[in-house]
């Protein structure tokens, strides 16, 4: 796929050794579907035209090949093969507590481009990112490499995560965001391969925010959505009730706790929507990240539910968006000095 290093050449090496002797395929599962709309699969899209397929094309020759590469060069690859035991080492290798997911993300995007057009070399490196993602999952289902890293040396864990587990979720971790795009990037794989290696990893990962979360339990809401689409997703996939649950637990939370108020820089609670209940709210505010991933999950729970509630206030915030909040480009949010909503256009 691309012109790999002499280390990268060996660890990848090593890494498919890894996988062929220990992993195990498990049984693939068939998506399940309850709600109204029913979507079409990305595997049954097929795009031929002049146009976005020459950008497929170089999509999958040049951007994610690159992406791929910068994930090495950047520290990305080395915190899941420090978590995961195959080198050593007690320091996290980049900045941010959310930086798996970058690995998550063009995984997803590279099984995008595997759709309709399997490329056995871009399966074998994924496969080999995989072996450093499997181990590097603690045993009940936890994943952050920032954590494990650092989980013997409390002086170097990353202020962002707090002292201990989901301890500062509703603020900066990214610990259920780091879940919902594992989740995203797992079933993209499973779809475009069959190989449900990474789906179990992040089934593992939902298992335990099932047991950890929800009303008498854990009652906070992501501070950084997309575990909530996610989960409807993984519902879908797996026909687990479970995630559905939680997913609808996770914005029914939203707007009921103080701990927010002043987080993130003292921009206060409506940087991550949780100034009101979702069923309250009317207008797309805050970070414009956050804030569509979760009108996409609201719809979700509008439909899956058929919950008139969520399906009111998404129609709402909707027609604020489109009709205020949309730049003439097709753009949402990025205000100038955050990736936030502007006021009304």
């Amino acid at each position: 796929m691309r012109k790999l290093t002499k280390g990268s050449v060996v660890a990848t090496a090593l890494a498919l050794l890894f996988l062929g002797a220990c992993s195990v395929k498990n049984e693939p599962t068939e998506p399940l579907y309850d709600g109204a709309i029913e979507e079409v699969p990305f595997t049954s899209v097929n795009i031929n035209d002049n146009f976005w397929a020459k950008r497929i094309a170089i999509n999958k020759q040049r951007t994610i090949p690159h992406t791929f590469g910068q994930c090495e060069v950047t520290g990305r690859v080395k915190n899941f093969q420090i978590a995961a035991g195959f080198i050593e080492g007690e320091e996290f290798q980049t900045g941010l507590t959310f930086d798996d997911t970058d690995i998550y993300k063009i995984i997803e995007g590279a099984s995008y481009n595997l759709q309709n057009d399997i490329d056995p070399e871009m399966v074998d490196y994924i496969d080999s990112l995989i072996v450093f993602i499997e181990p590097a999952q603690e045993e009940d289902g936890y994943l952050m490499t920032a954590a494990r890293i650092t989980r013997d040396n409390p002086e170097k864990r990353h202020e962002w995560l707090g002292e201990k587990r989901w301890e500062n979720e509703e603020n900066l971790s990214h610990e259920l965001y780091n879940m919902g795009h594992l989740i995203e990037s797992a079933i993209a794989h499973f779809q475009a391969t069959r190989d449900s290696s990474l789906l179990k990893v992040a089934m593992n990962y939902a298992d335990l925010a099932v047991k950890d979360f929800g009303w008498g339990k854990i009652e906070k809401a992501p501070g950084h959505q997309i575990p909530e689409m996610a989960l409807v997703k993984l519902y879908k996939q797996t026909g687990k009730q479970e995630y559905l649950d939680l997913a609808k637990f996770l914005l029914d939370v939203k707007g009921q706790s103080d701990i927010v108020k002043n987080s993130r820089r003292g921009r206060g609670s409506e940087y991550s929507q949780a100034h009101a209940l979702v069923t309250e709210q009317e207008e797309a505010v805050g970070h414009a990240v956050r804030a569509t991933y979760m009108y996409s999950g609201m719809a979700d729970i509008a439909d899956m539910f058929e919950d008139t509630a969520y399906m009111k206030a998404v129609d709402k915030i909707w027609e604020n968006a489109v009709y205020t909040k949309t730049y003439v480009t097709g753009g949402l949010g990025s205000g100038e000095t955050s990736e936030g909503f502007w006021s009304e256009l």
